[in-house]
């Protein structure tokens, strides 16, 4: 079962509990000459994933195949893909059916390319491509409910029915994980909105750590030349990611920074041993999913299909809207809220209450979102570890014999 977001990759068996392979969706490539093979390195050498991907910090050029869900580079996800099956699997992908998840949004050229790769290059004997909202909902035990999953490339909303995603009614934004993160780099390292001086946040490559007798630590930030801009933006984003993980919590109610100027704050070390304390923006941060402000995210420009954003709250009783009316009262009662996002605390209770009052006394609303913060954050790859596990599931795999008979003009009638 494969599971390729736009932040983390997911791989594993059917049948289990959790992935037994997570690594970035990254993978850099050295601009001056091809890698030797290696942990970590795949056995494209050209490239450097997972572990590896920290150590090599000159002239890499760092690619993420998958943005906002969709692949914008198939030989880089290639051999991602072929890292996590035989360097961290240690099987060989022609040996086993593989189930891959994928975006509603997924372009048919993109599936296309997709199934031809698996097949004519990795040699897999079958797949499968299902859609991540269904697979979300089954891991939830549902085959209709909606689902909001809060990722790191989009936010999405998409209502599943008997176990089908219905693209047509389905919304989603822009404004996930890594707008956030840009948001408060934005707050902290050019002083947007005041709350504090700007601070320069130095990723950990960058920085040197000493100790001394003393038990004491001391931080020197290097100098470091040909370091590609794509490489260092990726490592500054995961101390920014850590730092909103680490500090943010959404608020019960609306919340309004100049109000709450003075609340207490949060005190988080960056990498070069400076303290910052967080005060209004920890709360500020999430609030951007639930009243977005155009003094610090506005994408109604850039956004999807010039979709503005409204507010999460808002967006799911749009989306409930476009559906059938005999679906509304099940899709309220069954809201899934998955992804890496979804594990901000606050987040399951704020939404609760904002949709109760959105939804008034017409709709029961219950939020669905598991204790356990890993089945949340994997919900697709554990909904496909259910499907593929399935006895009667064994009949609907694409084969190899059938593409190599029938082409790729099947792919759309076996995998829908």
């Amino acid at each position: 079962m494969l599971d390729c977001g736009s932040s983390l990759t997911k791989l594993g068996y059917a049948g289990e509990h959790i992935p037994r392979a997570v690594y970035p969706s990254a993978v850099s490539m050295n601009q001056d000459m091809d890698i030797d093979g290696g942990e970590g390195k795949g056995k494209n050498s050209k490239y450097a994933l997972d572990q590896a991907l920290y150590y090599g910090k000159y002239n890499q050029e760092l690619i993420q195949p998958v943005e906002r869900g969709i692949t914008n580079d198939f030989d880089a996800l290639e051999a991602m893909i072929q890292y996590g099956i035989e360097d961290r699997l240690g099987v060989q992908a022609s040996l086993h059916p593989l189930l891959v998840s994928e975006s509603i949004d997924n372009p048919s050229e993109n599936r296309e390319k997709l199934c031809q790769m698996l097949f004519e290059t990795m040699e897999c004997p079958a797949i499968f491509l299902a859609r991540d909202a269904m697979l979300s909902a089954l891991a939830m035990g549902r085959t209709t409910a909606l689902v909001v999953e809060c990722g790191a490339g989009s936010t999405r909303v998409v209502p599943v029915h008997d176990g089908y995603a219905l693209s047509q009614s389905s919304l989603r934004t822009k404004l996930g994980g890594n707008e956030l993160d840009k948001i408060l780099a934005n707050i902290y390292e050019k002083g947007l909105g005041g709350f504090s001086k700007p601070v320069e946040v130095v990723p950990r490559y960058k920085v040197k750590r000493s100790y001394t007798m003393e038990v004491q630590r001391s931080f020197e930030i290097m100098e470091l030349e040909s370091v590609n801009e794509s490489y260092d933006a990726f490592m500054k984003g995961e101390v920014l990611r850590d730092l909103k993980e680490t500090v943010c919590t959404v608020s019960d109610v609306p919340f309004v920074a100049e109000e709450n100027l003075n609340i207490p704050t949060f005190p988080y070390q960056l990498p070069d041993g400076n303290t910052l304390s967080v005060g209004p923006p920890r709360f500020l941060i999430p609030e951007m999913l639930f009243t977005p402000s155009a003094d610090f995210a506005s994408l109604s420009e850039e956004d999807y299909d010039g979709y503005s954003f409204p507010g999460l709250a808002t967006m799911i009783d749009e989306c409930i809207g476009k559906c059938d009316v005999d679906l509304r009262k099940d899709l309220f009662a069954n809201i899934c809220l998955v992804g890496g996002g979804s594990k901000m605390p606050g987040l399951s209770d704020r939404l609760q209450s904002d949709l109760e009052t959105a939804a008034g006394s017409t709709f029961k609303v219950k939020i669905l979102s598991s204790s356990n913060t890993f089945e949340n954050q994997y919900s697709a790859w554990v909904g496909g570890s259910i499907l593929a596990s399935i006895g009667t599931f064994q009949q609907m795999w694409f084969s190899k014999s059938e593409y190599e008979e029938d082409g790729i003009r099947l792919l759309g009638s076996r995998c829908p």
